[in-house]
This record gives structure tokens, C-alpha cells and sequence, in this order.
């Protein structure tokens, strides 16, 4: 992933994070750990949650891909165990930015998936994807 990407990424994982006007510590642990494990220093991700970039999608990205980009954002989401309707229906533009069909994120939520990177040919999830 280039460093613009994971700017992106983290960006939409930090604004998704503040989209209940809180951000809980377990979320911004988080955005800490994914940037720390992809060569960010630790200034870089505090100077990237004081002023995160403007939310643009992957254009280049492949299914898998926007699958894992999606599976990032719904896993921020659960990572204080609160599942508020704002960072829901904040997904969920996401996912329509993705090319994803309506619905995904209900279905992801509902069915207890995060993880799609290993394995995006789970029972259901086809209809979901262009």
C-alpha cells in the first residue's frame, strides 16, 4: 500500500471514528496500530487525526481490495462495542463510494463479518457485490 493510500485509509477510519462526535480510545488505539504496522511514525498519524485528508475513495482498488477497505471501517466501528447509527449510515456512504449494492453494511453488521479479506466468498455476500 502506498503511503498516500494509507493516508486515505486512515483518514476515512478516523473520520468514521469521530462521526458520533466521540472517539473512543479503543478506535483511535486502532488507527494507531494500522498506521504503526504500515512504517508511520507516531507523530504522522497525530498530525493525520488533527487534520485527516478529504474522504476519496480507492479508484484503482480491485474487489478484494474495496472488500478490505470495508472490512477496516465496520471493524473501527465495533472496536468500542457500540454500533451507533451515525457511523452506520457514515459506512454506508462508503461502501456506495466502494461500488458496493445497497445493503452490504446492514448484511456485514447483522452477520457478524468483519474480516473479508481471507475469504470474500462467504454465503451471501455475492449480491452485494457489482
Amino acid at each position: 500500500m502506498s503511503i498516500t493510500e494509507l493516508t486515505r485509509k486512515l483518514s476515512v477510519l478516523i473520520r468514521l471514528s469521530v462521526a458520533d462526535k466521540q472517539f473512543a480510545w479503543l478506535e483511535k488505539a486502532m488507527v494507531y496500530r494500522i498506521g504503526r504496522e504500515n512504517n508511520l511514525t507516531e507523530e504522522e498519524i497525530s498530525a493525520l487525526i488533527q487534520l485527516p485528508m478529504p474522504i476519496r475513495t480507492p479508484e484503482t482498488a480491485d474487489v478484494q481490495q474495496k472488500l478490505s477497505y470495508l472490512s477496516d471501517c465496520i471493524e473501527l466501528m465495533k472496536a468500542d462495542h457500540k454500533i451507533r447509527e451515525s457511523e452506520v449510515i457514515f459506512i454506508r456512504s462508503i461502501a456506495m463510494r466502494l461500488g458496493f449494492r445497497k445493503g452490504i453494511v446492514d448484511f456485514l453488521v447483522e452477520n457478524g463479518k468483519t474480516d473479508l479479506t481471507p475469504n470474500p466468498q462467504f454465503q451471501g455476500i455475492a449480491e452485494f457485490i457489482p
